[in-house]
C-alpha cells in the first residue's frame, strides 16, 4: 500500500513539474522565433530554477518508475516489472510532454487570434510598434 501511494504522489509532483518544465520550453522557443513574447516564467531564466526543477523531475520520476516496478514484480511478474520501469519513466516523459504541447499551442492560437483581431481594429497602432 505504501508504494501504491508514493507511486501515485510522486507520478503526480513528477507530471506536474514536468509539465511547467516543458510549458517553459515551448514558450522560450516561441519567444525566440519572435511568434510569442509572454508566458515565459520570469524564474526560468535562473540556472538555479532550471536545473533544481530538472533534479527535482528525475528524482520523483525514478520514485515514481521504481515503486510501480516493484508492484509489478512483487505480484510475480519480473520480467515485466523490469521493462516496466524504463517504459514507465519514458511514458512519464512523453505524456507531460504531449499535455504541454496541446494546451500551449492552444494559448498561442488564442494568443495570435486575439492580436490579430486587435490589428483588425487599430490599423495604425499595429503600423507604429
Amino acid at each position: 500500500m505504501l508504494l501504491f501511494l508514493l507511486g501515485i504522489i510522486s507520478g503526480i509532483i513528477a507530471g506536474i513539474i514536468g509539465f511547467w518544465r516543458h510549458t517553459c520550453v515551448f514558450w522560450e522557443t516561441r519567444f525566440r522565433m519572435g511568434k510569442a513574447s509572454y508566458n515565459t516564467p520570469l524564474g526560468w531564466t535562473k540556472p538555479m530554477i532550471r536545473y533544481g526543477t530538472l533534479i527535482a523531475v528525475c528524482v520523483f520520476s525514478v520514485v515514481f518508475a521504481s515503486c510501480w516496478a516493484l508492484l509489478i514484480i512483487s505480484q510475480g511478474y519480473k520480467l515485466l516489472g523490469e521493462f516496466s520501469w524504463g517504459s514507465l519513466l519514458f511514458l512519464r516523459w512523453v505524456v507531460s510532454g504531449v499535455v504541454a504541447s496541446v494546451v500551449n499551442q492552444r494559448l498561442l492560437s488564442k494568443y495570435q487570434w486575439e492580436q490579430a483581431e486587435r490589428e483588425a481594429k487599430h490599423p495604425q497602432r499595429s503600423a507604429q510598434s
